[in-house]
């Protein structure tokens, strides 16, 4: 594009604009009001477009994982935890006590002499 047609496309755009603005004012307070009521329903039914793509654009991002895949993950969480509980429960079921020591008897006692310890003198 050359420095000529761009000097035109401005100058056609800013005449355009006048016009367009003049024609606007020579209506009246009523024709500024509905133009100016078209222009921000306009600008509020594109801010509304522009966050909703924006917000389906922040879903897909988020959703990498089907809900089939969740699903299975959650599910498979919880049966894993359960199945753990149950292997540590049947671990400790199968542990065995050993028996605990007898005490010693009388007849023990009675066979032993006392013994004398000597402790060393300083």
């Amino acid at each position: 594009m050359t420095s000529t047609s761009k000097v035109r496309d401005v100058a056609v755009g800013t005449g355009g604009n006048l016009l367009h603005a003049a024609r606007i004012a020579s209506t009246g307070p009523a024709g500024i009001g509905a133009a100016v009521a078209t222009r921000g329903y306009s600008i509020a039914r594109t801010e509304l477009a522009r966050r909703k793509k924006a917000k389906k654009q922040k879903a897909r991002s988020t959703a990498g994982v089907s809900r089939r895949t969740r699903r299975l993950v959650v599910f498979g969480t919880l049966f894993g935890a359960a199945a753990g509980a149950a292997f540590l429960a049947t671990k400790r079921r199968r542990t065995v006590q050993p028996p605990a020591d007898a005490p010693p008897s009388l007849s023990d006692y009675a066979n032993d002499t006392p013994r004398i310890v000597e402790t060393p003198q300083v």
